[in-house]
């Protein structure tokens, strides 16, 4: 494993990336990006029905 390992360049962003991914930080942050993807598409979708479909 030694080996595998000394043959990552592990550079800065890359240290503080794999660190973030131990603690378990990627978890929160994965679900805000999709409550905010979620968000925009509810909003958009929103904007666009009451802009274009036409008022009975």
């Amino acid at each position: 494993m030694q080996a595998v390992l000394a043959a990552i360049p592990w550079s800065g962003d890359l240290y503080m990336r794999s660190k973030a991914l131990e603690r378990g930080d990627w978890v929160a942050a994965a679900a805000a990006d999709a409550v905010t993807r979620t968000m925009a598409a509810i909003i958009g979708n929103a904007v666009i029905a009451a802009t274009i479909l036409p008022r009975t």
